[in-house]
């Protein structure tokens, strides 16, 4: 009953030990749902021609798993520095055996711990930020503005019912502009998802 109570309220103490579990097996599950869902491959196509209408020469992508979406930007981009974070330390040792990039900087931290010296001009976040609970987004979401120097990037599920514990429904575009009221917001919508590049 206990472990259901859990499921049903979770904090932020069982999401980060939810996702770290799931970093044990997420390689091997994603690789086969990945390249089976005509989904992933339309966020990727519409994810490139949004990254040609910018320019950048560095990016952080903040909970980057395994690197797909490193690797799309590695084939696609010339960039002097790309450095890839996860919550889960497996998952960044399978980004290194996945990308195979001693030039890419990997880092285990949650959003909230990350830390750099410089600011990236890219910060990217691919379906993260619908797995951050209601009293911890503004949170994450400052610190992806205070990691970019010009934009950020991040899809997420969007106008749905949340059909698990980890998963919940923000609304992004009034957290950004109340953060930094200067901002430009672009969004494209993706059959229940929508993707925002956020100019600052």
């Amino acid at each position: 009953m206990f472990t259901l109570y859990r499921l049903l309220h979770p904090n932020d103490s069982n999401l980060k030990r939810y996702w770290k579990h799931r970093g044990t097996i997420y390689y091997s599950d994603s690789e086969k749902i990945e390249s089976l869902d005509p989904q992933f491959k339309i966020q990727e196509k519409v994810l490139i021609e949004c990254l040609k209408n910018i320019s950048f020469d560095s990016c952080l992508e903040v909970g980057g798993g395994y690197g797909r979406i490193s690797k799309i930007i590695l084939e696609n981009f010339k960039i002097n520095n790309l450095t890839i974070s996860d919550l889960s330390d497996k998952q960044i040792k399978n980004a290194k055996k996945f990308l195979q990039n001693d030039s890419i900087n990997y880092v285990t931290s949650d959003i909230d711990s990350l830390n750099f010296e410089d600011k990236f001009e890219l910060v990217i976040a691919i379906t993260v930020l619908m797995h951050i609970s209601d009293k911890d987004i503004v949170r994450s979401i400052r610190k992806l503005h205070e990691l970019s120097s010009k934009y950020i990037i991040h899809l997420d599920a969007s106008d749905f019912i949340a059909q698990s514990f980890h998963v919940f429904d923000h609304d992004y575009e009034k957290i950004h502009r109340m953060i930094d009221p200067n901002i430009n917001i672009k969004t494209i919508k993706i059959n229940k998802q929508k993707l925002f590049l956020i100019q600052k």
